[in-house]
């Protein structure tokens, strides 16, 4: 909740009449005072919520986290494996030549995916060429 220029003026103004001029300034320091209090202890709180809750919470959940993180490891490695078998699935040709030039030196890797590929393509359609 946020009060402008204008909701301040009224309420000041109200203050003015309801309290008078002569008592006002004596209340705003009380008011001052009671907000820096209550700003205070909401602090002094919030830190104690914090060390006495949240902090044990996170030590708690800390095993958890470790426990998970190989299975999500182990998850990670099936899609991955899976996406693999899928590209081989829809595309035995292309999966051969990945393999072979996987094991290819860099410098012969360029020559040859040509060759490879259409040895694989003609492997796949009974060897006709």
């Amino acid at each position: 909740m946020r009060i402008g220029i204008g909701e301040l003026v009224v309420i000041f103004l109200i203050a003015l009449v309801v309290i008078g001029p002569d008592k006002l300034p004596e209340y705003a320091r009380q008011l001052g005072k009671a907000l820096g209090e209550l700003k205070k202890s909401t602090s002094g709180l919030n830190e104690e919520i914090r060390k006495d809750v949240i902090v044990p919470l996170n030590e708690a959940a800390q095993p958890l986290r470790e426990a998970v993180e190989p299975i999500n490891d182990s998850v990670t490695q099936i899609k991955s494996d899976m996406d693999k078998v899928t590209k081989t699935i829809n595309n035995p040709a292309a999966a051969v030549k990945d393999a072979v030039v996987k094991e290819m030196k860099p410098e012969e890797k360029t020559e040859t995916e040509g060759v490879i590929l259409e040895k694989a393509e003609s492997a796949e359609n009974g060897g006709v060429s």
